[in-house]
């Protein structure tokens, strides 16, 4: 079956265009979080460029934090995490999930301060306040959100190979722990 170009153009056009946006929005990611395990992981992926960041009333900054899924169903999470240095303390502002099928869904999200922040969310004030904390987080690099994405797919990948191999000494271990109380 052929299609005629005059038919295609448009939509060769539209995307073009999202994607010559999209490729506009370059960030600074950093993976300050990973949780987790075979199949299930998640990264908490910080945007580091200082003109992503945002300074807001009483010496607040905000941090565009992406949680990205391995799992199928949803691609990731964006929060706009609200960081008080000074008093040591955080917040998350907003959220909205991102599907598979390129939608925004709101997610609801107490915004109050944190007292004792998730892992994520203190590895992420960390991120901003003590910028020396960055040399134990890994650095993906300045790019595109979608490349952030595929970056990120990549370390999956990696991390998924490695739980395997550890999955696979256990069960060595564990069956060598057996033999010996035989």
């Amino acid at each position: 079956m052929r299609c005629s170009p005059r038919l295609l153009l448009p939509a060769l056009l539209l995307s073009s265009s999202v994607t010559a946006h999209a490729e506009q929005l370059v960030g600074d990611y950093w993976i300050v979080h990973h949780q987790g395990d075979l199949g299930v992981n998640e990264l908490f992926v910080a945007d580091g460029d200082a003109a992503h960041i945002v300074d807001r009333p009483g010496g607040i900054q905000s941090l565009g934090v992406y949680q990205v899924y391995e799992k199928t169903g949803k691609k990731l999470t964006s929060y706009d995490v609200e960081i008080d240095c000074g008093k040591n303390r955080v917040r998350i502002n907003d959220a909205q999930d991102f599907g598979v099928f390129n939608d925004w869904t709101p997610v609801k999200v107490s915004s109050k301060w944190q007292s004792q922040p998730d892992a994520w969310l203190a590895r992420s004030r960390d991120f901003l306040c003590q910028p020396g904390e960055r040399a134990s987080m890994r650095h993906l690099g300045k790019m595109s959100p979608l490349a952030m994405i595929d970056e990120s797919r990549e370390v999956f990948s990696a991390l998924g190979r490695e739980q395997y191999k550890a999955a696979i000494l256990k069960t060595i271990d564990d069956a060598f722990d057996r033999m010996a109380q035989q």
